[in-house]
């Protein structure tokens, strides 16, 4: 079956959320909850807002889609999108798509939409209606109207979160690659981690928040709360390298092996054009146990960039833990 798209909508796998399913239609915002019995599904206005419940929502990062009509675009392989019954819809790959599933309030009325560039620059904003943000479209002179699940923040409060932010960032900057902190060091740290939380606690969604507490914690040697906040840093914004890398890695750290190689394999296809997460990949299969896989994916890396030292000595290390000359690692290495 299928579930339409409307504009900024979160597709969730039923089978993950299991007996979950009927607390997560109730803490859904708005009123665009349906499942078709494989897929649950949400519709937000705008990308914050459904950036946001993502932040706050628990999922785990292989249990959910973003779908964006406009595009139209999925960023996961088990579903596919299309015009189907008249409306953009989404429904899992290999399944059939009759019936659509529609939520008990929805119509198929075409919406305006468009992404925060195109907000910025064709709307000007007039002020807010209760849960809803009023803008003037200066082509047309109409006004437009945005349905919001999360208020926005006063300019005062913007401003002092972002001093928050350059503080706590200035504070564990410096430490976010060191293992070997002194006293005063993590003193430090631990100043910083105070003012990243009291950001993230008010912006739930501040991913760039999220991933320097994880990094923060790691440094301290927290490897289990680096982990929480590193997937979480993923989760609301997979399309940071550095983030979805630190993440993969601590996964190793933190012995969750199967995660890791998930989360590398994920990486690779979303950026097919960095080699580094093509080498990535393959020491992610070597520290999971695959070395056949391993030595095929490390191969066909160093076949891309012939040059590359640190690829061709992971062929080689690769090789030696293959022939039985190395042990297997246990972990990245630097961590």
């Amino acid at each position: 079956m299928a579930v339409p798209l409307t504009a900024f909508d979160l597709l969730v796998k039923v089978e993950a959320l299991g007996e979950a399913l009927d607390a997560f239609a109730a803490n859904a915002p708005n009123r665009t909850f349906c499942t078709d019995g494989r897929l649950a599904r949400l519709a937000f206005m705008t990308e914050a807002d459904r950036r946001h419940f993502l932040a706050t929502a628990g999922l785990a990062p292989a249990t959910f889609a973003r779908a964006d009509r406009h595009g139209p675009a999925v960023d996961a392989d088990w579903v596919e999108v299309g015009r189907y019954a008249g409306v953009m819809a989404a429904w899992r790959r290999g399944d059939p798509r009759e019936p659509i599933v529609v939520p008990v309030a929805w119509t198929s009325e075409e919406l305006e939409f468009g992404t925060s560039a195109d907000v910025a620059a064709h709307l000007e904003r007039l002020g807010v209606d209760g849960d809803v943000e009023v803008y003037l479209d200066r082509r047309t002179g109409k006004k437009v109207y945005v349905g919001r699940t999360q208020p926005g923040l006063s300019p005062d409060e913007q401003a002092r979160l972002e001093v928050l932010l350059r503080e706590g960032s200035d504070l564990v900057g410096p430490f976010l690659t060191r293992r070997d902190l002194g006293y005063f060091e993590r003193r430090r740290v631990k100043k910083g981690i105070a003012k990243l939380t009291a950001v993230l606690a008010a912006v739930p969604d501040a991913w760039n928040a999220c991933w320097m507490l994880g990094m923060s914690y790691r440094g301290l040697g927290d490897h289990t709360r680096a982990l929480e906040l590193l997937r979480r840093a993923y989760v609301i914004d997979s399309h940071q390298i550095d983030v979805g890398r630190e993440y993969a890695g601590q996964c190793f750290f933190a012995g969750a092996a199967e995660e890791g190689v998930r989360v590398s394999r994920e990486l690779h296809a979303r950026f097919p054009a960095d080699v580094g997460l093509h080498s990535n990949l393959a020491l992610a299969l070597l520290i999971g146990g695959d070395l056949a896989e391993a030595a095929a994916v490390a191969a066909a890396a160093l076949a891309r960039e012939p040059a590359d030292a640190i690829t061709r000595a992971l062929v080689d290390f690769i090789a030696d833990v293959r022939a039985g000359r190395r042990p297997r690692p246990a972990r990245m290495p630097g961590m």
